[in-house]
């Protein structure tokens, strides 16, 4: 909430209990203030849906005016109150989580189509850029201004003000000079969540010195801009059956790997990456990472496609019989507090099964007080009492731009040690942290 907001909203509660013995000297101030406030919000900062219960309760008021006396006072005033503020635990522009590495980000998408079966895939590139990086602001979500209905279960007027999301990146800026060729992640994102909302997380490991490739799957996606400029929205859902969901999201989790892999053989290319990333990439050590359904077919890529020389999953339960592989290449776990998200037994086992089954580097980390979502940019959507009320409903207490940021610490830590030598393979069952050989944190 800005300056200017709070200076309105207190405005008009002055002005709806004008009336009152202390504050009847000052009607008129109060009116001329809602309409000064009033004015340079919209010049300034546009219409904010969250202010619309501030205008009715002026023109409401200014009609009938309020009369309150002693305890009637009292609760007219906090019930006046609550209903100017409650819009607001959804804020009009979400600020996302800074990114703390020491390079600025630059950022590119190409939209791709599978020449086999014209399956379309949309690929935003986050990479370092150099100190004197210029070029244009990158819109925080594809289609803004003429989105669907909903975008996957929020409102379509929830985001009318997210052309002014800082994402931290400029559109085709110069990749820096700091390397010659820049060592790639390949991000998936949870199933119906766009790339977007991964945004805070996919800055923090570029700002540290990889290309993270963040990958949309149209007509799953909530929402994805396609190459001649349509918006497509999700086809399918899940089935109702437990029984069909898993075998609906296993085939969901086959299509992911197979467009990571599509992603992958795209990099080498001529031209495919534009002028800036072009010839740029270390093919020779690319990294599949995602959250939920993401991070499971990072699993199922990096088994499939030798190409991958790692792989992590953020809180995704695995579907099919990838856990039943055993895995040579390092893998990370990154989970959300089970007992607050109260992950399935098919989680817990799947997850096990992989560790143990690693030939190489196996890290598992448990963030206390996390919940699934916590990992993703949607509780940035809401303001702190919002936010508050969302970890009642979900549960878990932390904040999450502190789990952005112990999710990019870990994601950074794990690809740093992949880029020296590996720890010794763990021992069948043996849990372990960064660090190889501790407990899980």
């Amino acid at each position: 909430m800005s300056l200017l907001d709070s200076g309105l909203l207190g405005a008009v509660l002055a002005f709806a209990l004008r009336e009152t013995s202390a504050l009847r000297p000052w009607r008129r101030a109060f009116l001329i203030a809602v309409l000064v406030q009033a004015a340079l919000q919209l010049l300034l900062e546009g219409a904010y849906w969250q202010l619309y219960s501030a205008y009715a309760v002026f023109l409401l008021t200014a009609w009938v005016p309020l009369r309150p006396r002693g305890l009637s006072r009292t609760i007219a005033t906090v019930l006046l109150a609550i209903l100017l503020l409650l819009p607001w635990m959804v804020v009009p522009v979400p600020r996302l989580t800074v990114p703390p590495g020491p390079y600025p980000i630059g950022t590119d998408v190409f939209r791709w189509t599978h020449p086999s079966d014209t399956r379309k895939v949309v690929v935003q590139a986050w990479y370092p850029a150099g100190p004197m990086a210029g070029g244009t602001k990158q819109p925080f979500l594809d289609g803004l201004g003429r989105l669907p209905e909903s975008v996957g279960f929020l409102p379509r007027f929830l985001f009318r003000q997210y052309h002014q999301i800082d994402t931290f990146a400029l559109r085709s800026s110069p990749v820096s000079p700091a390397q010659t060729h820049w060592p790639v992640v390949i991000f998936l994102p949870g199933f119906g969540a766009p790339r977007a909302f991964y945004t805070s997380l996919v800055t923090h490991v570029a700002s540290h010195g990889w290309v993270v490739l963040a990958v949309d799957h149209p007509y799953e996606s909530p929402v994805s801009e396609l190459a001649d400029g349509s918006l497509s929205v999700p086809r399918e859902i899940p089935q109702n059956s437990e029984t069909d969901r898993r075998a609906f999201m296993a085939t969901r989790m086959e299509d992911r790997a197979a467009d990571a892999s599509f992603v992958i053989d795209q990099l080498s290319r001529p031209g495919r990456l534009g002028p800036q990333l072009s010839g740029r990439l270390a093919l020779n050590r690319i990294t599949v990472a995602g959250h939920s359904l993401g991070g499971a077919a990072a699993a199922v890529t990096m088994h499939r496609d030798p190409r991958v020389i790692a792989g992590a999953n953020i809180d995704g339960t695995m579907h099919g019989d990838i856990s039943h592989h055993p895995l040579h290449h390092p893998f990370l776990v990154i989970e959300s507090d089970r007992q607050v998200t109260g992950h399935s037994v098919q989680y817990v086992e799947s997850t096990q099964r992989l560790l143990a089954k690693l030939t190489s580097c196996g890290y598992r980390h448990e963030i206390s007080q996390t919940n699934h979502y916590a990992f993703t940019d949607l509780p940035l959507l809401f303001s702190g009492p919002g936010q508050w009320l969302v970890s009642q409903l979900l549960g878990g207490s932390r904040n999450a731009r502190e789990t952005h940021r112990i999710t990019g610490d870990l994601l950074v830590d794990f690809l740093s040690k992949n880029e020296r030598a590996c720890c010794p393979p763990q021992k069948e069952g043996q849990q372990a942290r960064i660090g190889c050989g501790s407990v899980t944190d």
